[in-house]
């Protein structure tokens, strides 16, 4: 690690919120290109990779 970057809350909530960002930018992105009804994954489905 870096030694200007220290590990502290502030740092780990700037992380978080980055996280969210990019989360929420993916999420608006695949609605955009997927109008109407988006095709999701349910619980019940299995997960592919």
């Amino acid at each position: 690690m870096p030694a200007d970057l220290e590990e502290s809350a502030e740092n780990e909530g700037d992380l978080f919120a980055l996280a969210e960002h990019a989360r929420m930018a993916a999420m608006l992105l695949y609605t955009e290109q997927h109008p109407g009804k988006p095709q999701v994954e349910d619980a019940e489905s299995p997960t592919r990779h």
